[in-house]
């Protein structure tokens, strides 16, 4: 049967466009009865999963075979329970010599104190740190966690390049990272503002998966400045914010193992081999998530928007077509157009999409990490002189 699959996805994306998701799925689903493609399977596995529908994406046809991550997320969504409050294992974590923590990171500085203390509570000692021309108080931070942690490996990348080509940064820094540390199994792959919360002892999650699985794919959940809550800096980030969405299949990273071969995507969402073909055997628990602090104030809302939207700008100037960020683009370009009235709109409309009421009270438990080293109140004050 002769089918035009460019005419069908353009077709389907105008669909979606103009809020009729549903008639874009039944279309996708009649072409990929008629035609094996790997686009269509694709585009149709995320249409599904805008829609929550597990169920379909995991009886999808093709799709182990040309879209096995969202496969193997779904599933996992399917089988386990997403609206879950899980106390995060704390207790019971061992030195992971065989894995390194990889970041890019710019002007953190409320944040990477706290994030580099809790992957080092999960059993993290080896942290590569990619710092892009950081213009407040992130460095300084950093060398203070390397002060009070000395037996934790920091190794800082200064990278000059204003361009948004995390992809390419990353997987370089994965290689250096094997030349710098012997018997590296896994790379945690993290932003500033996300951190991994394990169910059970990482290094059990880890030891067990299977060694054909090349990345573990991890979901992640959300926290939100809810209506009513201050905008503003004016207490740490994880007493401020402690309402969280469920754990949702947007944007779910993932951590793979330590191999000269991968690739890894822009956004860490998935890792390429040497032919150029996304990786095929992925893993996914619910044991294994993130927790991302995506707006913390209107001043970090701010400072992301246009370091984004600068990075985004300066990499297609260059002619990078795969960037990435697009969400950033439009928010950079609200701001370039209305300036700060526009962009504490976008804030607000934000705040505004969540409430206690389709939220999870879940707090963080940082205050839990910080009481175990006996360093509550002197790490803040050691912070705070900074």
């Amino acid at each position: 049967m002769d089918v035009n699959i460019s005419e069908i996805l353009n077709q389907a994306h105008d669909l979606k466009k103009n809020h009729r998701i549903e008639e874009a799925i039944e279309l996708l689903e009649k072409t990929n009865n008629e035609v094996e493609h790997i686009d269509v399977v694709r585009v149709l596995a995320w249409f599904l999963m805008d829609t929550l529908n597990y169920k379909k994406i995991v009886e999808l046809q093709h799709i182990q075979k040309y879209d096995p991550r969202n496969y193997v997320i779904a599933k996992n969504f399917l089988d386990g329970n997403i609206y879950g409050t899980d106390p995060i294992c704390l207790e019971g974590q061992q030195v992971l010599e065989n894995v390194a923590y990889i970041s890019m990171i710019k002007d953190e500085e409320d944040i990477i104190f706290y994030n580099l203390l809790w992957h080092y509570e999960l059993g993290l000692r080896k942290f590569f740190l990619i710092d892009n021309l950081s213009t407040d108080k992130t460095l300084q931070r950093i060398k203070l966690f390397e002060k009070l942690f000395d037996d934790a490996e920091i190794f800082i990348l200064h990278d000059p390049v204003i361009a948004h080509y995390q992809g390419k940064k990353i997987t370089g820094a994965c290689r250096f990272a094997m030349t710098l540390w012997d018997n590296l199994e896994w790379f945690l792959l993290i932003d500033a503002d996300e951190f991994l919360c394990p169910l059970k002892p990482l290094h059990n999650l880890l030891d067990s998966t299977p060694k054909s699985i090349d990345a573990i794919v991890a979901p992640k959940s959300f926290y939100n400045l809810v209506p009513g809550e201050s905008t503003e800096d004016n207490e740490l980030f994880f007493r401020r914010i402690v309402h969280r969405t469920p754990i949702t299949s947007i944007s779910s990273k993932v951590i793979i193992r330590a191999d000269l071969q991968f690739t890894v995507s822009q956004g860490n969402h998935l890792i390429i081999d040497q032919s150029g073909s996304e990786i095929k055997n992925y893993g996914c628990s619910l044991d294994l998530t993130y927790r991302e602090f995506r707006m913390r104030s209107y001043t970090h809302h701010k400072k992301k928007v246009l370091n984004g939207g600068i990075a985004i700008a300066a990499a297609k100037q260059q002619g990078f077509t795969q960037v990435g960020g697009g969400h950033w683009e439009a928010v950079y370009n609200l701001y370039l157009k209305e300036g700060d009235i526009g962009l504490r709109r976008h804030l607000n409309d934000c705040i505004n999409i969540y409430g206690p009421q389709t939220s999870l009270l879940d707090p963080l438990p940082l205050e839990k990490a910080l009481e175990k080293m006996n360093a509550n109140k002197s790490i803040s004050d050691l912070i705070s002189k900074i």
